[in-house]
Order: C-alpha cells, then sequence, then structure tokens
C-alpha cells in the first residue's frame, strides 16, 4: 500500500540524515585528535581520514536524491520505484552501520573500504 512507500521515502531521508550526523560527529572526533595528534591515534585518524573522504560523495547524492525523495512523499509511488527505495533504504542502513562500526572502533580496514565503495556504487 501507499503507507509502505511512503514510510519508505520518510526513512531514507532519515537514514541519509543520520549518516550525515555520524559522519560529522566523527569529523569532529577526528579534528581533536589530529588537533593532540598523539602516536597511538594515528591509525585512528588514518581510519576517519579515509572514512570521511567518501562524505563529498554523499552529500552529493543525498542534495541530487532530497528533491526527488520528498516529492514522493506526497506523490504516489509506482512498484519499481519503491523497489529502488526499499533497497536504497538497506543501503544507507548498511552504511550507518559501517560508518559506526568504524567511528567506534576507529579502525578502517581494507575490507571496509570495500564495502563502502561497493555500497556507495550501488547507491549512485
Amino acid at each position: 500500500g501507499d503507507n509502505a512507500q511512503e514510510s519508505d521515502c520518510r526513512s531514507l531521508l532519515n537514514g541519509f540524515e543520520a549518516l550525515v550526523g555520524i559522519l560529522l560527529q566523527l569529523s569532529d572526533e577526528l579534528e581533536l585528535m589530529s588537533t593532540f595528534n598523539r602516536a597511538k591515534d594515528h591509525a585512528a585518524i588514518e581510519a576517519l581520514d579515509a572514512l570521511l573522504s567518501f562524505a563529498p560523495v554523499l552529500d552529493e547524492a543525498f542534495t541530487q536524491l532530497d528533491p526527488v525523495l520528498r516529492h514522493y512523499l506526497t506523490s504516489p509511488v509506482d512498484e519499481e520505484l519503491g523497489d529502488l527505495f526499499y533497497g536504497m533504504n538497506l543501503m544507507v542502513d548498511l552504511l550507518c552501520e559501517l560508518a559506526h562500526r568504524v567511528g567506534e572502533r576507529q579502525e578502517w580496514n581494507p575490507r571496509a573500504c570495500t564495502s563502502f565503495t561497493s555500497l556507495l556504487e550501488l547507491l549512485a
């Protein structure tokens, strides 16, 4: 029904906001760490730096999607688009989770990088 699709639209908007929120928070942490620049933080600084290098890409995607999603909050969504929104929702959830994990453990390994890149390519 319409409600499911509207909520997919809404949760996609919320998901992007959450992701941007996580990245902003990590960016603050990075700034703090870089200020103190302790040797033990070097790996974490690199990890956060790598993760945050994706921010412009996400920002660009969100900028393009935002008006589309807002339009579909009030307009009917056909099945194909509904599926697309659903799939994107899953992607954004995964990106959030990944960003959050990197932030908590402050580690960024090649696997995390690969997953993030693949997810972003699927979103694009």
